[in-house]
């Protein structure tokens, strides 16, 4: 009986798919102590947005992707006490709702055909009382969660 179920259970299975696969995106950008975030820019790539979800107060967000396959994800705040440090890095989560075509890449890759981009790649901006400082970020700073829609 079983040998005669089989083939029948995996012609009725729903085929799984890698891609695209849609995830709710989260900005975390490790800060020290007497640091905030001021603002954030992705380059991306392969990654199509769907929605922004939420906006930290006193921020202005912006998400979108061409007809080809780059796009941006950046965040700004408006003045000092919008500015998010280490104790307010949840108003970075669940940000937007993106689709990927493909899973991430971390790094651009260079060959004779050409460059593929990395698929978040960008800079921020970290603010001191007395300094700032532009450090480079990329899909290590985006956190995605699986997800169909925002929360």
């Amino acid at each position: 009986m079983v040998p005669l179920l089989l083939p029948a259970l995996l012609l009725t299975a729903p085929v799984q798919r890698d891609h695209p696969v849609t995830y709710l995106a989260s900005v975390s950008i490790p800060l020290g102590p007497d640091e905030r975030i001021s603002a954030f820019a992705f380059d991306t790539w392969g990654v199509q947005f769907k929605a922004v979800c939420r906006i930290p107060p006193g921020w202005r967000i912006k998400a979108g992707s061409s007809a080809t396959p780059n796009g941006t994800f950046e965040g700004e705040a408006s003045h000092g006490v919008t500015w998010i440090g280490r104790e307010r890095m949840r108003e970075l989560d669940a940000l937007v709702l993106v689709v990927l075509v493909a899973p991430v890449q971390r790094h651009e890759i260079r060959d004779a055909t050409g460059v593929i981009p990395a698929t978040f790649a960008g800079k921020a901006v970290i603010e001191t009382t007395d300094d700032q400082r532009e450090p480079r970020i990329g899909a290590d700073n985006i956190k995605l969660r699986r997800a169909t829609r925002c929360p």
